[in-house]
């Protein structure tokens, strides 16, 4: 399995205001480059997701699932100085809750 570390704000929120916003309309997305997908999947690693730094929650999914043309969508922001990315919503990934400290 490979998780990638992201932040919160780092959700693609598809043109929404807010996250909220974005999950409620089902069109928030969690990004993983191409060529780490690329990599991954050469390397036999059939789940891949992330982990959000601020909570720890896990966000797991088949790698598959990214490169169904179906459920992702491809960008690329080689051009701006980015990267080739693809794009899953939200609601294609096992979601497994941080646990939080309370001092």
């Amino acid at each position: 399995m490979y998780l990638a570390s992201r932040k919160l704000d780092q959700i693609f929120r598809s043109g929404e205001k807010t996250n909220s916003d974005a999950v409620r309309n089902e069109v928030a997305c969690w990004a993983i480059d191409e060529e780490t997908l690329g990599e991954m999947r050469l390397m036999g690693i059939r789940y891949v997701g992330v982990k959000v730094r601020q909570n720890n929650d896990i966000y797991v999914t088949c790698i598959d699932n990214f490169f169904n043309r179906k459920l992702s969508k491809f960008l690329d922001y080689g051009r701006r100085g980015g990267a080739q990315q693809r794009y899953l919503p939200l609601q294609y990934f096992k979601y497994l809750p941080g646990r939080v400290k309370i001092r």
